[in-house]
């Protein structure tokens, strides 16, 4: 069983990695896994993020209904914020890019686009996926972490960073992006995570001598 959490230092994932080697005998933690790794993005966009005049960059993600439910909320509320905003929907079609007010709102883009969108946000607003942290990981970004509503693990995961002092969270219903992107500012933000490379090749290796 391969699973992307650190072996050593700070468990990203907390509780929901701990211990799997009582559950699995072949337990094998690969390192954060991220479509980002090695791409080599440290001229995209530097510093930890803040209030600053850069734009707030809101991840839309997840199931229906609730996907549209959080998409709707958002582009109510970013009209009424100091800053600019980009929105990207997650949604397949084409990268055009629209405009509603001092947000721009794309449907989809492809992954160095993205990384750029990341890596020159003051603030990410997003779901605290487990592959969407990893992502983030790689900028050390700054974020308000609103979880889809009735997923656990996600509830989970918001709280941990919150307590960690890494993410203010908020749930969806609760969500008010005038006050919640303040507080969001005062956090340190998710931990810059090095490349995980070499232990993913670990991890491959120790499966092949298992097959062999």
């Amino acid at each position: 069983m391969w699973v992307p959490d650190n072996c050593s230092g700070v468990s990203f994932a907390g509780d929901l990695s701990k211990d799997g080697e009582k559950y699995h005998p072949q337990f094998f933690y690969t390192g954060l896994l991220t479509r980002f790794s090695g791409f080599g993005f440290d001229d995209l966009g530097g510093g930890r993020g803040g209030p600053d005049k850069r734009y707030v960059l809101c991840i839309v993600s997840g199931p229906e209904p609730q996907r549209t439910f959080f998409e709707k909320k958002l582009l109510s509320q970013l009209q009424q914020i100091p800053y600019d905003s980009v929105l990207l929907r997650g949604l397949p079609g084409n990268d055009k890019k629209l405009e509603n007010g001092r947000c721009a709102v794309y449907n989809h883009t492809n992954s160095k686009h993205f990384a750029k969108l990341i890596a020159g946000a003051a603030l990410i607003v997003c779901r605290p996926g487990y592959s969407t942290l990893m992502d983030l990981s790689v900028f050390g970004r700054k974020a308000l972490l609103v979880p889809t509503p009735g997923q656990t693990e996600q509830e989970y995961l918001a709280g941990l960073f919150n307590e960690r002092g890494w993410c203010y969270s908020v749930s969806q219903n609760r969500l008010d992006l005038k006050t919640d992107i303040k507080k969001a500012f005062s956090y340190e933000g998710i931990p810059r995570l090095p490349d995980n490379k070499n232990e993913l090749s670990d991890a491959a290796d120790h499966l092949l001598k298992q097959l062999v």
